[in-house]
């Protein structure tokens, strides 16, 4: 079956057939590919004067035009997604993050001869065992944290977004049968 021009053709091979040419965004001459400027014009770019763009599927995957339940619409020749993204925080959902913490109180021995902070408090104690937890019981009240306690997570990297795939050849026809409009 011989193909019609303008078809788009996904091959094994590295290098496109006579009377193709690659699907890379390359621009071709118009005066020279007058039937393929008939049949899709500048739909994936071009002047319209004396050249016309290719379509650009090197990365991307095709998907139909136009609209469908539930479907994002799609514009025929327009280019959409990136293969990687990084997700702000306005793109995720409302969510928390709780603490846990058990009620046990335990005595900590320290060396109060010479410390700063916790160990210095402790040093106000007498005798060898100094108290550094609280007995009190919290009881589910909410405790302002020390930032420096608080760590941001997460580097703000994009991540792989692209769905899994198989690498082939996209080639358009420019030398065909001319396609019948119905």
């Amino acid at each position: 079956m011989d193909p019609f021009i303008g078809q788009v053709d996904m091959l094994p091979y590295t290098f496109a057939p006579v009377g193709y040419t690659f699907c890379d965004g390359q621009f071709v001459d118009i005066s020279q590919n007058q039937a393929l400027f008939a049949v899709i014009g500048t739909t994936y770019g071009g002047n319209g004067q004396t050249n016309m763009q290719m379509p650009d599927l090197q990365g991307r995957s095709p998907t139909m035009f136009g609209t469908g339940p539930g479907l994002s619409p799609g514009d025929l020749g327009n280019r959409v997604g990136l293969p990687d993204v990084v997700l702000m925080e306005s793109e995720l959902p409302s969510h928390t993050h709780e603490l846990y913490a058990g009620k046990t109180i335990k005595d900590g021995l320290v060396d109060r001869s010479n410390g700063t902070g916790l160990l210095s408090a402790a040093r106000a104690t007498t005798g060898g065992v100094a108290r550094v937890y609280s007995s009190d019981d919290l009881g589910g009240s909410n405790i302002t944290l020390n930032p420096q306690a608080v760590l941001s997570n997460g580097q703000n990297q994009a991540h792989e977004n692209r769905q899994p795939y198989l690498a082939v050849q996209f080639c358009i026809c420019m030398d065909g049968i001319f396609p019948p409009r119905s």
